[in-house]
């Protein structure tokens, strides 16, 4: 008679572990689905709402990048040109300090409003009409991380020509710096706009 009672304390032993399994498994089930669900809801973090943009022109020698609004003082632009497809050892830097609040970048005579800290190799080395891809970023004194764009372009003499006082923006078109300055914040950043990261 004493082997069925343990046979039974058996099965309800072995009856309470697995209710008491089955709601750990269950506890853990649902902490995990809020855990989830809080993540989800959680804010990503984002970078800037509009495209960033630069324009850029030649004329004649001059190649000149507008940064769409004034730039503080001692912003630093890294500027890198580059042919689609090539090694990155191909790629030419040149890195810029305001000296001054400044909108337009004339790479080919930065004086007096901007300082050339280096270049690899010298800007007079390569023409521009060599490159066909551009990017550029706006350090800001305050310490903030710089905005970045890129952009690839073709037959920049000869589009130039067609439209003066206009720089090319990208998939923005041909505008001038006061258009850019305008639309900046409402379907556009450019790289110097400040903005909450």
């Amino acid at each position: 008679m004493r082997e069925p009672m343990a046979n039974k304390r058996i099965v309800v032993t072995a009856i309470v572990g697995t209710i008491i399994g089955i709601v750990i498994l269950a506890g853990a089930g649902i902490g995990g689905f809020f855990l989830f669900g809080k993540t989800l809801g959680d804010p990503a973090p984002s970078g800037p709402k509009y495209p960033v943009v630069f324009g850029v022109r030649t004329d004649g020698d001059h190649f000149t990048i507008s940064a769409g609004r004034e730039c503080p003082t001692e912003t630093t632009f890294d500027v890198f040109f580059w042919v689609s497809g090539q090694e990155p050892t191909h790629i030419q830097t040149i890195d810029l300090v305001a000296l001054q609040p400044v909108t337009i970048l004339d790479l080919t005579d930065p004086e007096p409003q901007l300082r050339v800290e280096s270049t690899n190799p010298k800007t007079n080395l390569t023409p521009w009409t060599d490159f066909d891809t551009i990017q550029i970023s706006a350090d800001f004194p305050s310490g903030t991380d710089p905005f970045f764009s890129v952009m690839t372009v073709s037959d920049l003499q000869n589009q130039s020509a067609k439209h003066p006082g206009q720089y090319y923006f990208g998939k923005k078109g041909w505008l001038t710096t006061d258009k850019v300055t305008s639309r900046d914040g409402i379907d556009l950043y450019t790289i110097c706009t400040p903005w909450e990261r």
